[in-house]
């Protein structure tokens, strides 16, 4: 969908983002407490999403902050895929 987006000249981001928040949000009710950043490796792999792989984060600091998915992401096609 985000390379569709992108291909109809539009940012791919907004709807990105409100996919992960409806999902952090289903988790958050189903009693999730933290999830766990996982890039998504290959060609377009960006350095940021790279550095942040593995690392894990609180579901009320996600939903404030909202770093997932990441908007300054360098994945030119389609957004971050992480």
């Amino acid at each position: 969908m985000g390379k569709f987006l992108r291909d109809e000249g539009k940012n791919p981001y907004n709807m990105n983002y409100q996919a992960t928040k409806m999902q952090l949000l289903d988790y958050k009710q189903k009693g999730v407490k933290k999830v766990r950043w996982i890039a998504s490796y290959g060609d377009r792999t960006c350095k940021k999403c790279e550095s942040l792989n593995n690392k894990v984060f609180m579901i009320e600091e996600v939903l404030k902050g909202m770093p997932l998915p990441l908007k300054d992401c360098k994945n030119e096609e389609d957004g971050c895929r992480c």
